[in-house]
């Protein structure tokens, strides 16, 4: 890839991961990525007074390589299941009803836990 392939990309951190060598895979912390992009930037300026020195790069890459990699992504969370509903309840939703029936629903409600409990 050419540094006018690689100019666009800088502008857009998303597509920083096209930049990287396919050997590397994902085995890098994105931080660093960061920043060696934002440095290839610098180093790749058309004015010389304003690249980077050699030895500032030579040390900053030497910094970044001795990141430890981002650990793996931790795995998908389970699926949010509804709760299932017990038998004898298949009343709807009291979001409709009067505030009259409240009463009636909190006592249906403990009469349905005092027969789960024998």
């Amino acid at each position: 890839m050419t540094h006018f392939q690689a100019m666009p990309m800088f502008k857009e951190q998303k597509r920083y991961h096209e930049l990287v060598d396919p050997l590397i895979k994902t085995e890098y912390p994105a931080k660093a990525l960061n920043q060696v992009v934002a440095m290839a930037a610098m180093c790749l300026q058309e004015e010389d007074s304003v690249r980077p020195l050699m030895a500032d790069v030579v040390m900053t890459l030497g910094f970044l390589t001795s990141m430890p990699p981002d650990p793996p992504a931790p795995a998908a969370p389970p699926a949010v299941t509804e709760p299932k509903k017990e038998k004898g309840s298949d009343h709807s939703d009291s979001s409709s009803e009067s505030s009259d029936d409240e009463g009636n629903e909190e006592e249906e409600e403990e009469e349905e836990e005092e027969a789960d409990d024998q």
